[in-house]
């Protein structure tokens, strides 16, 4: 056949000799395929064994992944590098696989450049490439100038503390007292709103604790009649409303009778928030049994306030246990029993919680001297660092109430110093500052 001609070729025995021209091919006798497998295997068994296989095969992988998984885990433990200079603890935390980044805090009694404190603190558990923070305590002179917010008014600590930190700022000392103005209420600080000071300058404040509360304390009310009792706690300002007669069943006293209170007599307590829970003896029923008669049929009464003595004598066939504790929120006497109200002996021993509350030791007497005013010299001293070119000085003295005050304005140099003495009647604290060129410079000093 002539290839020229275009004929195609499917599946015939042809063979293509020369281009353009055809040939007849002699069909070569079919092979018999080769036997890779004994002719008896069964083939279903042979999937059988395959699925095996890879599954076995997927196991191991899994196996050697996980493994390998674990091996790359790795862990740092952040090393203590506080009062190393920055420049060696960042490279100790880099060498360990951590990221740092450095804050610069102003500290004029640290070296300047050491590390004073990380986040998180030493000894935590850390991934390798986790960023540590790292505090650097840089003097306040050195430090990007920043204006102390207004936080006298706010509402809380939380609150002030946010605000600080948007302005670049920390939180020092809280101190409470108890005032007028609300719980949580900031009354002072310092130093004073619109001061400037150095980027991650401590600000202290003062807040309210709330007004004074107002004390009272009751007598021994065991032994008395229930009306004489509530007569009396009225007298203590309590109100009807903060008091709680129960009832309970005892053989040891007559009707009507105070068997315990639950505020202890003779201590001071808020006369507001107190709440007095008073067992009063209830009428018996029936003929007049024994002890262990009336206890086998009334069973175990509620011994919540009583103290240890009565409770002692209301359980008196009860294998009783004692376990004390000292918690000034709580009354004093029974806080708490094992077995419910009606148990028996035979129902196990009784233990019993019993609250001995701590006596309140009286505050010493404080003897206050008036002196009369006197002007005091308070005396300032700055060393200005060599190389720093002429430059205004200006000095300011701040009270612990927040007023400030310029005293001295001139001229300083590089290798100079600022020093004088300034006058005053006033009797407490006073904090000298050094601005120049209107910046803060040096240490905050404070007079004797």
């Amino acid at each position: 056949i002539d290839g020229s001609s275009g004929a195609r070729l499917f599946e015939l025995p042809f063979t293509t000799a020369t281009a353009g021209r055809a040939s007849v091919g002699i069909e070569a006798p079919a092979k018999t395929p080769r036997r890779w497998l004994p002719p008896n295997l069964d083939r279903g068994l042979l999937k059988t064994w395959g699925l095996s296989l890879l599954l076995l095969l997927s196991a191991a992988l899994t196996f050697v992944a996980a493994w390998e998984l674990q091996t790359n885990d790795a862990i740092v433990v952040l090393p203590d590098v506080v009062g190393l200079p920055y420049q060696s603890a960042a490279a100790t935390l880099s060498n360990a696989g951590l990221r740092v980044r450095p804050v610069a805090i102003a500290r004029d009694n640290a070296t300047s450049g050491d590390v004073i404190a990380t986040v998180p603190t030493a000894g935590t558990t850390l991934r390798p490439g986790r960023e540590v923070l790292l505090r650097v305590a840089i003097p306040t002179g050195q430090l990007a100038p920043r204006i102390v917010p207004r936080l006298v008014g706010l509402s809380s600590v939380a609150a002030s503390r946010a605000t600080l930190e948007g302005s670049d700022l920390l939180l020092g000392e809280v101190i409470t007292l108890h005032l007028d103005t609300p719980a949580g209420i900031v009354v002072a600080q310092s130093p004073a709103a619109t001061q400037v000071v150095g980027e991650g300058s401590v600000v202290h404040l003062i807040a309210s604790a709330g007004p004074r509360p107002i004390l009272t304390f009751l007598p021994n009310l065991i032994g008395l009649g229930s009306a004489e009792a509530i007569e009396l706690a009225n007298l203590a300002g309590l109100r009807s409303d903060q008091l709680v007669i129960e009832p309970v069943p005892s053989s040891a006293a007559a009707p009507g009778i105070v068997l315990a209170q639950s505020l202890a007599p003779y201590r001071d307590f808020n006369r507001d928030g107190a709440v007095l829970r008073l067992l009063v003896a209830q009428a018996s029923h029936g003929s007049v049994a024994s002890g262990a008669e009336a206890l086998h049929s009334a069973g175990l009464p509620a011994l919540g306030g009583m103290s240890e003595a009565l409770a002692r004598e209301e359980a008196r066939l009860f294998d009783v246990h004692v376990n004390y504790v000292a918690d000034a929120h709580l009354p004093d006497g029974v806080i708490g029993q094992s077995l419910a109200v009606g148990a028996v002996p035979s129902d196990g021993p009784l233990f019993l919680t019993i609250n001995a509350r701590p006596v309140r030791v009286p505050r010493p007497e404080v003897e206050v001297v008036v002196r009369p005013l006197a002007v005091r010299e308070l005396g300032y001293l700055w060393f200005i660092e060599p190389g720093i070119p002429a430059v205004n000085a200006v000095v300011y003295a701040t009270t612990l109430e927040g007023e400030r005050f310029e005293i001295a304005r001139g001229e300083a140099r590089g290798g100079g110093r600022v020093e004088g003495t300034w006058s005053t009647e006033y009797r407490g604290v006073v904090h000298f500052e050094l601005e120049l060129n209107g910046s803060p410079y040096g240490t905050r000093l404070r007079s004797q």
